[in-house]
């Protein structure tokens, strides 16, 4: 468990890291997850930014290459 958190809070040389809010509570003694929130950008979370930056990156690549095919 520590060695896993160490990578997460500590990532390999190159590696990515995402930091996700996990939100625990004491209850009875014992600790309990209440939630986890995805990172942001701006006020989108990540897997929509990701997915509509994809979409940008592929509509881009196929309008160059449709450039290129007609030389122009």
């Amino acid at each position: 468990m520590i060695s896993s958190r160490d990578l997460l809070v500590h990532p390999t040389k190159g590696a990515h890291q995402l930091m996700f809010e996990i939100r625990l509570a004491i209850r009875d003694g014992e600790l309990i997850f209440e939630d986890a929130h995805p990172p942001v950008v701006g006020n989108i979370t990540i897997d929509r930014y990701s997915v509509a930056r994809l979409e940008d990156a592929k509509q881009f690549a196929e309008a160059f290459l449709a450039a290129l095919r007609t030389g122009g």
